[in-house]
């Protein structure tokens, strides 16, 4: 290999970490230090380039254009967090208020209402409520209209939130009752599903605690409904069958929710954020493998939908640890997760519009 060859595997080494900590990722998060020294391996090689043969043609046109880039980026990035710490809060409640609503699209826009998960959208109600009220906090200390825009987004996903949980309520009310018993079944089902999807086979301690709580509660819910259909004459074996399950389903949950609680407790913080660490890349991993270089309109949509849902619930356990420990790299962990989720909430929507029959 030439020197200028081994200049330009150099330049491409320094550019891929520009494009893995930089290329589209959020300004206000980003880590200066690392774009210096960027700039500063771009400079030495330039100084090197000068004068070897071939590199006016090749390498030195190249090495200016990644110095002005990573120069102009390095302005934007400062600009971006000059506003101090309230400015960074706000950004982060603005990536939360924005990763919420998308799973709010994939899961109930469009959706037949009755079917529809409550418990999902109370938690994500929850989580803007908190986020509103937190924006507003900080919106108090500053000039009149900070963060106005992202405030009265946040106040109008509140208000839809709200009210299409009541519009779900008041469209199960509306079931026939001799429809009643199927739509139960099918709600139980739907709260099964959760189990295998966040709960079966996961490593206890890096569960969500809330998040089977909201199961137990939505089940419990169903199961009452159930008995008062049968009280009201719907007696036949498959939702005598159904009755039994969710009751033993039940007694399940609730009997892990103690052991996820006790096994959360004898982990201690570091193991669980090496946890959701791991599973956080086992993630990435399967995106990589299933849909990177893939074309849209082959990839599968219901997987995609799994990973964002996976990763939306693995940011909601790394925000939970950081509010109690603040450990220093599920700080930086949370950062990979949020970013990479916006990217594949994006190519979710994406992939939806190449799959849409014109």
């Amino acid at each position: 290999m030439t020197q200028l060859q081994t200049l330009a595997s150099r330049a491409e080494a320094l550019h891929k970490t520009y494009q893995q900590n930089f290329s589209g990722r959020t300004r206000v998060t980003r880590d200066l230090k690392i774009l210096d020294e960027l700039i500063s391996g771009i400079s030495d090689l330039r100084e090197q380039a000068t004068g070897q043969a071939g590199s006016e043609s090749s390498l030195l046109p190249t090495l200016n254009q990644r110095m002005e880039l990573y120069t102009r980026e390095r302005e934007a990035i400062s600009d971006a967090q000059a506003g101090g710490p309230d400015v960074l809060m706000a950004h982060q409640l603005s990536d939360q208020a924005w990763l919420a609503h998308q799973r709010y699209i994939r899961h109930f826009a469009g959706q037949p209402r009755r079917t529809r998960d409550l418990g999902l959208l109370r938690q994500l109600r929850d989580e803007l409520y908190l986020g509103q009220a937190a924006l507003a906090r900080l919106a108090a200390k500053h000039e009149a209209d900070w963060q106005g825009g992202l405030l009265t987004q946040l106040t109008n996903n509140l208000e839809l939130y709200t009210q299409e949980v009541e519009e779900i309520i008041k469209a199960r009310k509306g079931v026939p009752q001799e429809k009643q018993a199927p739509l139960l079944a099918t709600l139980a089902n739907g709260q099964f599903s959760k189990w295998r999807q966040f709960f079966a086979n996961r490593p206890r301690h890096t569960r969500r605690i809330s998040v089977l709580r909201r199961v137990i509660a939505e089940l419990r819910d169903v199961y009452t409904q159930m008995l008062a259909v049968r009280d009201q004459g719907e007696s036949t074996p498959a939702h005598r069958d159904n009755i039994a399950k969710v009751a033993d389903r039940l007694q399940v949950y609730e009997s892990e929710l103690t052991q996820i609680e006790q096994s959360a407790g004898r982990a201690g913080s570091n193991a669980i954020a090496a946890g959701l660490a791991d599973e956080a890349n086992a993630q990435f991993k399967k995106y990589r493998s299933q849909f990177s270089g893939k074309s849209r309109a082959d990839v599968d949509l219901t997987e995609l939908g799994e990973i964002c849902d996976q990763l939306q619930e693995l940011a909601l356990a790394m925000r939970d640890l950081d509010q109690t420990w603040q450990l220093p790299v599920n700080q930086k962990n949370l950062e990979i997760v949020v970013e990479n989720l916006k990217m594949y909430e994006r190519e979710f929507q994406k992939v939806r519009t190449a799959k849409t029959p014109v």
